[in-house]
């Protein structure tokens, strides 16, 4: 089995074992608004750029566990567009659109446990299987974009660290989330990248999140 098969195994179980009757707490989607860019390190110092921001999303379901008040661990199962947009000096630059299947596994600590507004942060490790790699030529306008996939790896590392707000209400429970997620491994292929380059994925993601 290869490794990024293991590794939604694993995904699986965990979800699995955390939806058992009386230990699954919470479980809902939560819907992300991202601010996605690529940290390039480019060993040509005479190429000058600029890494802009572009604006993707997020969607899947997640599930809770509250193992004390004060401390839970989580996961999500979400459909994340990444990507962003490098412009060479004088130009509107090219805008990669990646699609992956993002897994998040969190660790969630409640600095305010109780009560109808709770606050915690949060920490943890999302792994990314990559379903779709297109550029887009921005000066172009392209619309059909050049599909690179075949040049991507075929997965991503993900380190995240963030925070937010719950809401108890009475028939449900809303979440409001800020997370950034710092790749930890390069978009391309090592035989598509120069020595000493680097290409990785940088999200800032706010969401909105619903226990059914």
């Amino acid at each position: 089995m290869s490794d990024y098969r293991r590794r939604i195994f694993a995904f699986f179980i965990i979800l699995g074992l955390l939806w058992v009757p009386g230990y699954a707490q919470n479980y809902g989607i939560k819907m992300y608004y991202n601010f996605a860019k690529n940290y390039w390190t480019n060993p040509d110092k005479s190429f000058s750029y600029q890494e802009n921001y572009a604006s993707k999303y997020a969607i899947g379901p997640f599930i809770e566990f509250r193992l004390i008040p004060f401390f839970s661990l989580s996961a999500e199962g979400i459909l994340a567009k990444k990507g962003g947009i490098i412009s060479p000096l004088g130009k509107k630059g090219i805008e990669y659109r990646l699609t992956y299947l993002s897994l998040p596994f969190l660790v969630k600590i409640y600095i305010i446990p109780l009560g109808p507004v709770q606050v915690f942060i949060s920490g943890g490790y999302e792994y990314s299987l990559l379903l779709r790699g297109k550029t887009y030529d921005l000066d172009l306008e392209e619309e059909t974009g050049n599909n690179i996939k075949n040049k991507l790896s075929g997965r991503d590392d993900s380190v995240l660290v963030g925070g937010g707000l719950r809401f108890n209400l009475v028939v449900t429970n809303v979440i409001l989330e800020g997370r950034y997620s710092i790749g930890l491994k390069n978009v391309f292929l090592p035989e598509y990248l120069e020595k000493g380059e680097s290409f990785k994925n940088r999200v800032f993601s706010f969401g909105i999140g619903f226990t059914f």
